[in-house]
């Protein structure tokens, strides 16, 4: 049985499963439909508002959200999983309760990828300060160059040339202690962007190598997915099957009801049958001792006369009394 569902335009038939006696749900699967999962990430981006991260559970939406980081131009995802795994360095986890899933699931989420994004948040601060720092060191050359463009006036000028000049000079040497101190800054701030650079470079291969781990689970999940499928498809063969038997067990229970009702039918026609051969017999038994009573009587009313010859004695009826 299945069940035709439209999706943002695209139409597929849905398997019923079974949950409780009297609920049955589609099979949603998204799983190995290339086109789906393209076109579902597609018009979820369009109802989406502004966002911070992508996350999803595993391991179902794992497409899904892939398909929306691709579409979208997100560098990362993250995905809730089913259960600690030993490389993670602590977790955050919730319960949660789902339709298809008896009992409570739990979900748990790497910290460690928060560190990351945390990582980012502070290189993307520094940078900030970095170009903070450089506009003001362009601002300080500016100013050199127009304090020059001054002396270079002051120079054609009579009177107060030294003092200008002394006065310019502290300014430029001010400038130019200002400019050390920011490129100091600057040097400082390069350095934690190295190391920052290299601990990201570490995290990275750290996620790499998540990332090959969850493709395999994927690729087992979906193997699993597809036995489970399987398993799904050979149980509505054998409620088929069981449907026709129990229709084939209600028809010949009609038929031995039937041939139950001719047996009882035939039963009373055959005790009636008996009951006439008894009639019959009374009847004949009531005729021949009727017959006998009526040949004792004549007997008792005729005249025997008796005479004897030289051979036999012969009795003979000569008359009624």
């Amino acid at each position: 049985m299945t069940y035709e569902m439209d999706i943002a335009g695209l139409k597929r038939d849905l398997p019923l499963c079974k949950v409780t006696d009297d609920l049955y749900i589609g099979a949603f699967v998204m799983f190995g439909d290339v086109e789906l999962t393209v076109h579902c990430a597609a018009e979820l981006l369009k109802l989406t508002p502004e966002y911070d991260y992508l996350i999803a559970p595993e391991a179902k939406a794992i497409p899904l959200v892939y398909e929306m980081a691709r579409q979208s131009g997100a560098d990362k995802y993250f995905v809730a999983r089913k259960k600690a795994k030993a490389y993670m360095s602590s977790v955050f986890q919730v319960h949660v309760k789902s339709i298809t899933t008896q009992g409570v699931q739990t979900l748990v989420l790497d910290q460690m990828r928060e560190e990351i994004a945390s990582m980012e948040t502070e290189r993307q601060r520094q940078e900030g300060e970095a170009a903070v720092l450089e506009a003001s060191i362009t601002h300080q050359n500016e100013n050199i160059v127009r304090i020059r463009h001054e002396l270079d006036d002051q120079d054609t000028r009579s009177g107060g040339i030294a003092g200008s000049i002394a006065e310019q000079k502290q300014r430029m040497e001010a400038a130019q202690a200002a400019m050390r101190e920011l490129n100091t800054e600057i040097e400082s701030l390069n350095a934690k962007n190295a190391e920052f650079d290299r601990e990201t470079a570490e995290k990275q291969n750290k996620l790499l190598a998540l990332q090959t781990k969850q493709s395999l689970l994927q690729a087992d999940a979906a193997e699993k997915n597809t036995q489970i499928a399987s398993l799904t498809a050979s149980l509505s063969e054998i409620l088929e099957r069981q449907n026709i038997l129990k229709e084939d067990r209600a028809a010949a229970e009609a038929r031995r009801a039937d041939i139950d009702a001719r047996q009882a039918e035939c039963r009373k026609r055959l005790t009636q049958a008996q009951e006439d051969v008894t009639s019959a017999k009374n009847t004949i038994s009531g005729y021949e001792l009727r017959l006998k009573t009526r040949a004792e009587k004549r007997d008792q009313h005729l005249v025997y006369e008796f005479f004897t010859t030289p051979d036999t004695t012969v009795t003979q009826c000569i008359g009624l009394l």
